[in-house]
């Protein structure tokens, strides 16, 4: 006679897994609401800027997953932002202002404004909305 015990796999239990995955879901909704956000500006510059994408600092509805408009937002926004100071921060407005706006993100480098491995820490997060420059129509 032949007996079989069966236990659960190893590795972490089935409630364990669970909290992870309930974990990941709010990233990945977070992720996706980002890229929604991103091929809106792309596309429709103007209407992002309407619907505040990339500022937090503004009364919104829109859900832009957490981006932030480095040629748009405040000064004390972008010194909350991970591996920002309060120097850098006030450096890419002066800059932004003095430049005119950023084009990429990589204009950040170029510029000499942050280091390299600061703009690929924050990539997921910064956006670039142009200035408008469409005529008012409402």
């Amino acid at each position: 006679m032949h007996l079989a015990v069966l236990t659960a796999e190893p590795g972490p239990s089935a409630r364990q897994a669970g909290d992870a995955n309930a974990a990941t879901v709010p990233l990945i909704e977070r992720r996706v609401r980002r890229e929604q956000a991103r091929s809106l500006v792309a596309h429709h510059p103007s209407v992002a800027r309407r619907l505040g994408v990339g500022r937090p600092d503004l009364p919104r509805t829109f859900d832009d997953g957490g981006l932030v408009d480095v040629n748009a937002a405040p000064e004390h926004l972008l010194a909350g932002l991970p591996g920002l100071d309060t120097y850098h921060a006030k450096l890419i407005v002066a800059v932004r202002e003095a430049q005119g706006p950023y084009t990429s993100i990589d204009d950040l480098v170029t510029r000499g404004v942050l280091p390299a491995q600061v703009v690929r820490a924050l990539y997921e997060t910064l956006v670039l909305i142009p200035p408008d420059t469409e005529p008012d129509v409402s």
